[in-house]
């Protein structure tokens, strides 16, 4: 029978969708470490520069996370300038 044809290994992996190396997962994640650098990286890698499937959903998931991260950090800046001025007012 020639059902091992649909099995799948490493061998017969698309390149589109070839895990990605532990090697380029670091170097990714020193990449998208530089400030301004990093964040254009992940803009161009999330918009489909690159072939490979996994990267481009590693990099929307940075993305994503990224603005998450400045939401929650305005909305603790907000809390912390209301806090901030109930006390003074309160001190006077």
């Amino acid at each position: 029978m020639e059902e091992n044809q649909n099995v799948i290994t490493e061998n017969n992996i698309p390149e589109e969708y070839q895990p990605l190396s532990i090697g380029k997962f670091i170097g990714l994640q020193l990449l998208f470490v530089i400030p301004c650098v990093g964040l254009i990286c992940s803009i161009i890698f999330a918009c489909g520069a690159v072939k490979n499937k996994n990267l481009i959903n590693w990099a929307r998931a940075q993305l994503i996370v990224l603005g998450i991260a400045i939401i929650v950090y305005f909305i603790l800046m907000i809390l912390g300038i209301g806090i901030f001025n109930v006390a003074q007012s309160t001190i006077h």
